[in-house]
């Protein structure tokens, strides 16, 4: 079944790139679910899902459901982090970087500035 997940993905990404945001949206998606069966809510690979959701979000200009996705990725990210790694506190800052800047999108810029300050710690 993981290997389904990862293959499901890959798909769904190659959909995306092909500006197939629809078709890209379902299979990421299923292969969420399927995550989420096989690991939990808590794991970095739902979390990785969860960002390519979120960029799909973006591109098709659903910026609340981008917002929620990243959110929930960041939520998994800093329930995981572990302060020795130095690559997952990138991860959170890319992640709050993503947030304030989907926050400007909507110009929510109180809360975009809330987050991106908050970022410029992890870098």
């Amino acid at each position: 079944e993981i290997e389904i997940a990862g293959l499901v993905i890959e798909m769904g990404l190659l959909h995306s790139a092909a500006d197939e945001y629809d078709k890209a949206m379902i299979l990421l998606t299923n292969a969420l679910k399927l995550q989420r069966q096989i690991y939990g809510t808590y794991h970095l690979d739902v979390a990785y899902t969860l960002c390519k959701i979120a960029d799909i979000c973006i591109l098709k200009n659903q910026n609340k459901n981008a917002l929620s996705a990243y959110n929930s990725a960041l939520t998994i990210r800093m329930k995981l982090l572990s302060h020795e790694d130095a690559a997952a506190d990138e991860t959170i800052g890319s992640l709050l970087f993503l947030i304030g800047s989907t926050y400007k999108r909507i110009k929510n810029l109180d809360e975009a500035l809330k987050y991106l300050t908050e970022a410029r710690q992890f870098f």
